[in-house]
């Protein structure tokens, strides 16, 4: 069906409203020119300071723009930047190789500062090549199969220092694209590169932790989102549960819900908006009924489409990567 799918959406590309085809356009090219989001984090920064953002909200002009839907995910951009490296450095340590997507790198860096922490923690040597780029999801979604292939190929190159023994994502949306290359462009570099992708919570639930790291104690209750990706494409739904449960304390409830999917989708949350806010609503009320302070996701779409809706709602709970909330409760000692 995924392929079928596709394949209709890239015969359809030229047939969409004006209003989708300009969030697209404007998100494509956003996801592949890291120059342009750095000029989006200075932007964004002012926007929301200046005044501008509820300006621009209450004057209708965001509607009038086709941009009203993809405005509305937007959240404050954190100050840390991601050091990335040109090349692999020479260690004694083994080398894994960090996935930093596109959209996370500017809307949740916490978590990638977080587990590039968390795996030099490990002992693991982490390397983050700038060449990297998109994953080619959102593109291959909306039915751009040439740009798709284009990125997959980038990214492919990027990470194929034979001393990287992992490639490591942090959202799943990234990481199932990721985990497919060698099915969609099946030759050897790109079956060889998804033989090494791992999902963070995967990959730190599978490692054995050092004795040096400790877990402070957290006594609230934390609602875990399996986003649709983590589930079916990866089939790796246990994870998140299995990392988390190493908090003493944490009361942890999974939300239950009639579908799985949030609405979030990839570009759907902005292509079709009406079915999915109605997907999405369902996930909140499932939300709301289990009491909890912290929602966790390990996806960046579904985080941000969640956050949207809570904000929407006037409900306050914090949406987080596990991951995230993982190093907050970090804490190492000397061995004895």
């Amino acid at each position: 069906y995924g392929e079928l799918i596709v394949s209709a959406r890239n015969l359809m590309q030229d047939r969409r409203p004006y209003a989708s085809a300009v969030t697209f356009k404007i998100l494509s090219a956003f996801v592949q020119h890291r120059w342009i989001r750095t000029l989006a984090a200075g932007f964004i920064k002012f926007y929301a300071v200046s005044g501008l953002q509820s300006l621009m909200r209450g004057s209708g002009l965001l509607r009038i723009l086709g941009i009203s839907r993809l405005e509305s995910l937007l959240k404050k951009v954190p100050g840390i930047n991601i050091r990335y490296t040109g090349s692999v450095q020479p260690s004694t340590k083994s080398t894994i190789g960090l996935f930093t997507g596109c959209i996370a790198e500017l809307f949740d860096r916490d978590t990638l500062n977080a587990s590039k922490k968390i795996l030099e923690l490990f002992g693991f040597n982490v390397c983050i090549p700038a060449s990297q780029t998109c994953c080619g999801a959102l593109h291959r979604h909306h039915g751009d199969l040439n740009t798709a292939t284009a990125v997959a190929r980038r990214n492919i190159h990027a990470f194929s220092d034979a001393s990287i023994k992992s490639v490591i994502s942090c959202a799943t949306g990234c990481g199932s694209e990721l985990s497919e290359y060698g099915k969609f462009l099946d030759d050897s570099p790109s079956r060889t590169f998804s033989h090494k992708h791992q999902d963070i919570c995967t990959f730190l639930a599978e490692t054995e932790w050092p004795k040096t790291l400790h877990i402070s104690a957290l006594n609230k209750r934390v609602a875990i989102h399996i986003p649709c990706t983590q589930r079916h494409v990866l089939r790796q739904a246990k994870s998140t549960h299995d990392v988390l449960q190493k908090i003493p304390g944490i009361d942890i409830v999974e939300l239950h819900t009639t579908t799985d999917c949030c609405g979030a989708a990839g570009s759907y949350m902005l292509t079709q908006p009406q079915m999915a806010d109605e997907l999405l609503l369902d996930v909140l009320d499932s939300l709301t009924k289990s009491e909890a302070e912290i929602m966790v996701t390990a996806n960046i779409g579904c985080a941000m489409h969640i956050q949207a809706g809570l904000v929407r709602l006037g409900r306050v709970v914090e949406v987080i990567h596990p991951v995230t909330l993982l190093n907050r409760q970090l804490f190492t000692t000397d061995q004895d």
